[in-house]
């Protein structure tokens, strides 16, 4: 077969690494100005107990004084594990059982969860529909003063000249206004997928202006020549929003150094976005294989998300989460 992937290989060097049982204090801070020292101990338990979490003693600065955190995005030894059973779910018999169900209009199956959140999987349109439910969820816009629509909006905004694609927006448009009126609120979320390609298209309407968070391509490339024209000339007269003095922004963002991290990027540009925060010191693309099991877990524990499959919950004895170590290992080294 051909070489593991980078991402699978920094995968299996997290596992090892949280197995350990030595307890000697190490630095796990990527921030060089910021290190502290810290000792990490993760409890051993049966299959019936609970795995507690990590428990982090600081030595040396009062933590309380440093701004950036030593990890950015902590796990545990049972977030991946379980983890590795989600993206198996992803390619098993039962990859079309719902794994998340938000209504009948919202599900994510494990087949969309798990090959869009394995190392090197490509978001697909469901997975991320589900993150934008999660934020409907999480915080309704009559709070936050958001709209984060699904990825067929964007789609269609970008062929607003096909047949029926008016139409879809006409009632996309009408049901977010019914949950708050477009034109009282601060910012609209729009995830686009354009040749296979990921980014977040957001009206900022508190700022007036356009902004363009892609982490591939550039304001002068010629993708974002062509979706930010076609987006701009369209988004105004489908909100009915006057956006005509609106200017157009790139934000300095993280890049992406691979071929399939663009869903990953665009859904953490949705949840950090705002004009005070520094994104490139949020994350980066050593953070990806992290980030991708922290947002698995965000989904699928997400409160709100209880009409969920069962599935997960077969798998946690001892002898299947070692057999789906095992499917997972097989399926990335391939």
């Amino acid at each position: 077969g051909t070489p593991r992937s980078q991402q699978a290989v920094t995968m299996d060097e997290m596992y090892n690494e949280m197995n350990l049982q030595a307890e000697k204090p190490k630095i796990i801070n990527n921030n060089a100005e910021n290190q502290l020292h810290i000792s990490s101990t993760i409890n051993n338990v049966d299959d019936t107990s609970t795995k507690k979490a990590t428990h982090v003693t600081y030595v040396g600065e009062n933590w309380l004084e440093v701004q950036h955190p030593p990890v950015r995005f902590p796990l545990t030894i049972v977030h991946l594990k379980y983890f590795y059973i989600m993206c198996g779910l992803g390619h098993s018999q039962w990859k079309d059982y719902v794994a998340v169900r938000f209504s009948q209009a919202t599900t994510v199956t494990w087949e969309n969860f798990g090959q869009s959140i394995e190392p090197t999987g490509l978001c697909d349109n469901f997975f991320i529909a589900g993150f934008c439910r999660k934020h409907f969820e999480e915080c309704h816009p009559r709070s936050s003063k958001k709209h984060f629509f699904y990825p067929k909006v964007g789609h269609s905004m970008m062929n607003h000249n096909r047949e029926g694609n008016a139409n879809v927006l006409q009632t996309c448009f009408f049901g977010a206004n019914s949950a708050y009126n477009l034109r009282l609120s601060d910012k609209l979320y729009f995830p686009v997928c354009h040749l296979n390609h990921w980014f977040v298209f957001i009206v900022d309407l508190k700022h007036s202006c356009y902004v363009f968070l892609d982490s591939y391509y550039n304001e002068g490339d010629y993708y974002q020549q062509e979706v930010s024209s076609a987006l701009g000339l369209y988004a105004g007269a489908g909100s009915m929003i006057d956006l005509s003095r609106f200017r157009i922004l790139y934000p300095p963002v993280p890049k992406q150094t691979t071929n399939n991290d663009c869903g990953i990027f665009m859904l953490k540009f949705m949840e950090y976005w705002n004009f005070a925060v520094d994104m490139k010191l949020k994350f980066s693309q050593e953070d990806i294989p992290k980030i991708r099991i922290q947002l698995a877990r965000e989904l699928y524990l997400l409160i709100r998300t209880q009409r969920i499959s069962h599935l997960l919950t077969i798998f946690t004895n001892r002898e299947l989460i070692l057999a789906s170590s095992i499917s997972f290992f097989f399926i990335f080294s391939v």
